[in-house]
């Protein structure tokens, strides 16, 4: 294989170099960077926020340095393969490129920055929306997750940490403006010129033409006033034709993996996301993705993370194994009950794949608009109507939500949820979990075999009871 030399070597390592080379992204200089400031701090990774210098227009950007990236560039440069081929989705967080810290000579990743932060941040403000704004954030959700099962990958690491949210303003012209700013000085400065010319000419008329220079005033006045009534009225129109748009993207498929390779027998993630066959050392699936949307499916309608009120310890493990779930919210709509208890079901088999998820939401979304679907009967129709109009599972958030402390369980709709605290060892991170498959399974195993001999003891009594 030939390699053009001239763009190889920036990096200072050649697998990396070579890799760069193969995939399209770029080496960016760390002096590129500027106001460089921690953000947080993941599972295995912290992530810092920065100002890329571009010729055209300075951006924001993350700089995500991974744990051991150095020892195991390698192996990270095998699994990143997976990100770049799902990345062509616009569902999808932008990678860059790669750069090193001079100062402590860690490769980092140069990712786009999602100025709403992930979902977990946002849950307190999404169950305030409605259900079809609501709809289509979970469809830009699952239409990612299935580009990933598309390609015949696994996501193995999905939660609401992973789900990252950006917000920009659209035009009528289709002109995005990410600085959210309103370009009023030309504006500003025509005004300013018209008081400018009106000032020369009354200075340049005669005394003797008092009348009709007070006249000229009046009518210069009138029309400025009139000037700067069309000028606000412009603004107001243009700042109305903007509108909000949330982009949600997937990311962190650093753990994603082809289907039939991922056999690795450790536990690692957030454990309330996590499918029961995969707490058993089970392989990942797609049907474990599916498991893990279904948590984030819940969060829409408590707006907290499930099981947050628990320790995150074996005990919750093997609940979750047992049957388990996250309480179902009052006034949920049923045919969304209905999905998420499919998508959560213990048996992986019986749970859809994120192709059937993905046309369930598109038809909940289409029927309202008036879209002609096949194989959509009127009693569908009309539950999904039903569901479309439903109120927000919150009418009244209290402030204190809003400033990111946990809900109370005043929320209308939310009573039997208990929100009023989070278990300080409820984690939300990924992690490796300080239990194995094994040990699970043997507490399960001896559970299943003490109420086979309880059941039997009780059967041999009634046989004796009966004689």
């Amino acid at each position: 294989m030939i390699y053009n030399l001239s763009l190889l070597g920036e990096s200072g390592d050649t697998v990396l170099d070579r890799f760069i080379f193969h995939t399209g992204l770029k080496w960016f200089p760390y002096n590129k960077f500027k106001n460089v400031e921690y953000l947080d701090k993941g599972g295995f990774s912290t992530i810092y926020k920065a100002i890329l210098s571009d010729k055209r227009k300075d951006k924001t950007v993350v700089l995500k340095c991974l744990d051991n990236l150095n020892e195991n560039l390698n192996e990270f440069l095998k699994e990143w393969q997976y990100h770049i081929i799902c990345s062509i989705s616009y569902n999808f967080i932008y990678l860059y490129g790669f750069t090193k810290d001079p100062d402590t000579s860690n490769y980092m990743v140069v990712m786009d920055y999602a100025n709403r932060g992930n979902l977990r941040g946002n849950l307190t403000k999404i169950i305030q929306n409605n259900w079809k704004q609501k709809l289509y954030m979970l469809y830009q959700i699952i239409s990612g997750l299935n580009e990933i099962h598309e390609q015949e990958l696994i996501h193995c690491d999905l939660h609401d940490g992973n789900i990252l949210f950006h917000e920009y303003k659209e035009d009528v012209n289709n002109k995005v403006d990410d600085n959210n700013k309103v370009d009023d000085n030309n504006k500003e400065n025509e005004v300013d010129d018209n008081n400018k010319e009106n000032e020369v000419d009354d200075n340049n008329e005669g005394e003797d033409d008092d009348k009709k220079e007070n006249e000229d005033d009046h009518d210069n006045e009138n029309e400025e006033d009139n000037n700067n009534k069309k000028n606000e009225k412009n603004d107001n129109n243009k700042e109305n034709q903007k509108i909000k748009v949330d982009i949600v993207y997937i990311s962190d498929l650093g753990l994603c993996q082809p289907a039939e390779s991922f056999l690795k027998d450790k536990l690692y993630g957030v454990m309330s996301f996590m499918a029961p066959e995969v707490l058993r050392g089970k392989p990942y699936t797609p049907a474990s993705d599916i498991y893990s949307f279904s948590m984030i499916m819940w969060e829409f309608t408590s707006g907290v993370p499930p099981f947050n009120n628990r320790a995150h310890d074996i005990q919750l493990s093997l609940s979750i194994c047992k049957g388990e779930r996250p309480e179902i919210i009052e006034s949920t709509p049923q045919c969304y009950v209905d999905l998420m208890k499919k998508c959560w079901d213990e048996d992986p088999l019986k749970r859809p794949s994120s192709e059937e998820v993905l046309d369930i939401i598109k038809k909940w979304i289409m029927i309202p608009n008036g879209k002609k679907i096949k194989d959509i009967n009127e009693k569908l129709k009309r539950n999904v109507m039903e569901f479309i109009d439903a109120p927000p599972v919150s009418s009244a958030t209290p402030d204190s939500a809003l400033n990111g402390t946990p809900l109370t369980s005043n929320l209308i709709g939310c009573s039997n949820l208990n929100t009023s605290k989070f278990h300080s060892q409820a984690y939300y991170t990924s992690r490796l979990l300080n239990f194995t498959s094994g040990k699970l399974n043997g507490i399960l195993e001896s559970e299943n075999l003490d109420d086979y001999i309880i059941n039997d003891m009780e059967s041999f009594e009634i046989k004796i009871d009966e004689n």
